[in-house]
């Protein structure tokens, strides 16, 4: 595992969760990508100049949040982007060989018998690229049980459990 995706939103448990990716990216030596997707919308014919002020606030918000955790050890790559969450969540995990995605479970939802935010449910639902569910203020821990959910049986890609194999065999080693 080469290169963790980590895209960040503004939930309170935005900072915790970046913790916790940096230090899954130390144990395994890995790249870490901290991104922002930022949805703009235009009319037809119109130049917006919020779009760059978006921008720069959006790498501040992201800047600082990083220098709110520990990263000694870690190669972490801020990045925003503008787009559509799951195609250019896509066009940045292929460019940058993305290998995992860990994504928090909720962002700014309040009903409790929802786990999965409409964010992390789209990421989780529309995409193919390996995820990591990381429960909302969880610390990094060598993981011992891993629920497993598919959308069916028939595996589209060959490399699909890379990221299990490759933990797996990482924790055998420090033991």
């Amino acid at each position: 595992m080469k290169n963790i995706l980590v895209p960040v939103g503004s939930s309170k448990n935005a900072v915790s969760h970046l913790q916790y990716a940096v230090d899954f990216a130390r144990t395994f030596g890995a790249k870490l990508y901290v991104v922002q997707i930022l949805s703009v919308t235009k009319k037809s014919g119109t130049v917006d100049k919020g779009d760059c002020t978006l921008e720069r606030e959006s790498m501040e918000f992201l800047k600082a949040h990083v220098a709110k955790v520990d990263s000694t050890g870690v190669n972490v790559v801020v990045k925003t982007f503008k787009g559509k969450l799951i195609p250019t969540l896509e066009l940045v995990c292929q460019t940058a060989d993305i290998d995992l995605i860990l994504v928090e479970p909720r962002t700014n939802s309040i009903k409790e018998e929802v786990y999965l935010g409409k964010t992390s449910g789209k990421i989780i639902k529309q995409t193919n690229i390996p995820a990591l569910i990381v429960p909302e203020e969880f610390k990094f821990q060598p993981i011992e049980n891993i629920l497993i959910a598919l959308k069916s049986a028939v595996l589209k890609k060959d490399d699909v459990f890379t990221p299990l194999i490759f933990y797996k065999r990482a924790v055998q080693i420090k033991n």
